[in-house]
């Protein structure tokens, strides 16, 4: 029973130590040329939807765009690979707004500052092991 009482123990002291330190990943986001609009944040667990449908997203953010430079931090991340993805919604209308041929007329960005070739960067391109507490920069064009 002592042992019983112990893992108990043991188990709750772990679960306060990592309550205490979440894991927080932070998107530092550059080249935001006009401070105008929101600044929209998705990270991708997967390469489903990425980058183009945020309704896929594991986590998402929106914040008023109020620097040239911003910092976006998600806290209580999991472990694991994921790749994010980052526009400037000028207009504020909810969404990336792109050309005829789906080429974006906002500024986006990935991480890895992973490029397309004829299309949108893909997820292998643009994904990292999360493992720990981390800032990662993307710059939007």
């Amino acid at each position: 029973m002592k042992f019983f009482y112990l893992f108990i123990y043991l188990a709750t002291i772990q679960q306060l130590s990592f309550s205490q330190n979440p894991k927080i990943l932070t998107v530092e986001v550059n080249g935001i040329s006009d401070i105008k609009g929101n600044i929209v944040v998705n990270v991708y667990n997967n390469k489903e939807g990425f980058p183009t449908k945020p309704a896929k997203a594991k986590y998402s953010k929106v914040v008023k765009a109020v620097s040239k430079t911003m910092e976006i931090a998600f806290e209580n991340i999991q472990d694991t690979t994921i790749a994010v993805s980052v526009f400037q919604d000028k207009n504020s209308n909810g969404k990336l707004d792109t050309n005829f041929f789906g080429i974006p007329r906002e500024p986006v960005g990935v991480s890895n500052n992973a490029k397309g070739t004829l299309g949108p960067p893909s997820f292998k391109d643009a994904k990292f092991k999360f493992i720990s507490s981390k800032t990662i920069s993307i710059t939007i064009e």
